[in-house]
């Protein structure tokens, strides 16, 4: 894998803030196993719904395609979709084998924007966890362990 390193929580929320949270997002040994094969970038993991569309805009694919292709993988429906006229044009883009490959094996993406909502929470929780210790654990005892 080429050496990536995020400037941000925003920058590792875009790559990174679904793959845990996905239905069969391309995760883990569909998220690993394409860069151990092949020299990828981490931006180049499918991780929401709207990296598929920019990802095939950036290589030139047509966007009413792209868009149809898109909705497609991110239903679980890209088996069906990439037809083999598809999937010869992507290969004519110049799109990565693997990278259609894991469309294929997307079972549901979420959108960014639910992603984001995840990692703000998660944050919350850890700055109170971190900050007002006493308080976090008082709240979470009300909940009689249900959440922990």
């Amino acid at each position: 894998m080429n050496d990536s390193r995020f400037d941000s929580l925003c920058e590792f929320q875009n790559d990174f803030g679904d793959t845990v949270h996905a239905a069969q997002v391309v995760f883990p040994d569909k998220l690993v196993a394409p860069f151990v094969q092949i020299e990828a970038d981490a931006k180049d993991v499918i991780a929401h719904r709207d990296d598929i569309l920019q990802t095939l805009l950036r290589y030139g694919v047509e966007r009413r395609i792209a868009v149809k292709l898109s909705h497609a993988a991110r239903k679980g429906r890209a088996k069906t979709a990439l037809t083999p006229e598809l999937t010869a044009l992507l290969q004519e883009k110049g799109v990565p084998e693997w990278y259609v490959s894991s469309m294929k094996k997307i079972d549901y993406l979420f959108p960014k924007a639910h992603a984001t909502e995840n990692c703000i929470q998660a944050l919350r929780l850890t700055w109170y966890q971190a900050h007002t210790i006493k308080h976090y654990f008082d709240v979470l005892d009300q909940f009689d362990g249900a959440l922990v």
